[in-house]
């Protein structure tokens, strides 16, 4: 074994990270915190994903780094630094953190279309579900619907195409939404 080899193969075995590289060799002490998320991607929604004994740290939210504020300080997340920010993921995380029904309204986001589902059910309780289909400014489609027996809000990228609540449904399922039907 060469001594260059024996010298990489000692610092991984002591606890060291290298990379070695064509002219360089990047080496660097194990993080004392690494998280992952269920899919093992590097994830923390309330701390560093991964620090290091000299204070370095990344924040991450399900494999994407955000900004450190994004998940200490959510608070400070405004429609503005969305906005201002170019990576669409790291947009989109910092979306849902804000609050979707938020964002839409104070982006004044604009109803292109409004209806409501009846559900044909033996429970009566279980109502009819209303949704809307909405649009930012940046011009991306939202259908907001709500579920009929938890009253629950739900928020869908909706294609661009889409110009009605049901044509929205249709492209986000995959089927028409006539071939719905609830039973209780």
């Amino acid at each position: 074994m060469s001594s260059k080899l024996a010298l990489l193969e000692g610092l991984v075995e002591s606890g060291f990270w290298c990379w070695p590289g064509g002219s360089v060799c990047v080496c660097s002490e194990r993080p004392h915190t690494f998280k992952v998320n269920h899919d093992n991607r590097i994830h923390c929604d309330d701390g560093p994903a991964m620090a290091f004994g000299d204070g370095f740290a990344v924040y991450a939210i399900h494999g994407v780094e955000v900004p450190e504020h994004v998940v200490m300080r959510p608070k400070e997340i405004t429609v503005e630094k969305i906005e201002a920010e170019k990576n669409a993921e790291v947009r989109r995380i910092m979306t849902e953190r804000f609050g979707y029904g938020r964002y839409l309204s104070e982006t004044g986001a604009k109803v292109l279309d409004m209806d409501m589902i009846a559900v044909n059910s033996l429970d009566e309780a279980f109502g009819s579900m209303p949704r809307a289909l909405m649009e930012d400014k940046q011009g991306q489609r939202w259908l907001v619907g709500t579920d009929g027996s938890t009253k629950r809000v739900y928020y869908m990228r909706a294609p661009r195409e889409a110009n009605t609540c049901a044509e929205a449904h249709s492209a986000l399922a995959g089927f028409d939404e006539n071939q719905i039907i609830a039973s209780s």
